[in-house]
Formats: C-alpha cells, structure tokens, sequence
C-alpha cells in the first residue's frame, strides 16, 4: 500500500460518506411533502415502534 492508493481510498470513502449524508438530507427535506413517501416512511417505523 503505497500512499497515492491510500490517499484514493480516503478520497472515495469520503465521496461516498458525502454523497450518502447529502441524499439523506434531501430525502428529508423532501419527504414531507410526498405522501407516498410518508406512508413509506410510516410503514417501515410501524413494526418498530410496537
């Protein structure tokens, strides 16, 4: 493992890391407004909460 491979893995998990939390707070700022996402949303916490 030299350092240019160490520095593109560092480099492409926090892409990734980016790219998953951005999604993430879109899908949340977005949801409420779906109602199809809503639902979903409120039948996949459903099983949980009980």
């Amino acid at each position: 493992m030299d350092m240019w491979s160490v520095g593109l893995i560092f480099v492409f998990t926090w892409m990734s890391l980016f790219l998953s939390g951005y999604l993430f707070s879109e899908l949340i700022r977005t949801c409420p407004r779906m109602p199809s996402c809503v639902l979903l949303v409120r039948d996949t916490f459903a099983p949980l909460k009980r």
